[in-house]
């Protein structure tokens, strides 16, 4: 399980990392500036990315030992460090960037999870609002392998051009 990190106990399946970068998503700033729990402590954050610099005696973290890794679902990713178990981290290939590496979960599987329930309710095609997002742009790229209509909605002409440049067929600016 969760362990504690820095010279503190971890479990033989958990890793130590320092949080190098994250994703800051708006909801996040939501749950800091209105939440009810105002005044008390708080883990925030869902996923992020860093190299793993502790590790438990298992082999399965000892090999992720230096490697840069990304995880999400242990809470608190906003924190210095974290302490997260080995198979809920996403080994990253070297020269991968962590900035690059800590969206590995949250908007991929947003993404194709979109993809997964348009078949599962039988429609053709998408129509996705606020398209420019880095979800939007997953969507156009894996409905371009998938040959999958895909809709973008967005509200300003750098937003369409943006989509475009990268292969968006239908774009929606709806300041025009």
């Amino acid at each position: 399980g969760i362990g504690r990190f820095d010279g503190l106990q971890q479990s033989t399946n958990s890793l130590g990392r320092p949080v190098t970068a994250l994703p800051v998503p708006d909801r996040s700033f939501a749950t800091i500036r209105g939440s009810p729990r105002l005044g008390r402590s708080q883990r925030v954050g869902n996923e992020g990315a860093g190299r793993v610099v502790g590790a438990g005696s298992g082999a399965a973290a000892q090999a992720l030992k230096g490697k840069l890794v990304a995880a999400m679902g242990m809470g608190g990713s906003y924190s210095q460090h974290v302490v997260c178990k080995v198979d809920e981290c996403l080994e990253h290939l070297e020269g991968t960037t962590a900035e690059e590496a800590a969206s590995s979960f949250v908007n991929p599987l947003t993404a194709l999870g979109m993809v997964k329930t348009m078949h599962a309710e039988g429609h053709t095609g998408i129509v996705h609002t606020a398209a420019a997002s880095q979800l939007g742009q997953m969507l156009v790229r894996i409905c371009q392998a998938d040959g999958i209509p895909l809709v973008n909605v967005v509200r300003r002409s750098e937003q369409a051009t943006l989509l475009k440049s990268i292969g968006a067929k239908y774009v929606v600016n709806t300041s025009s």
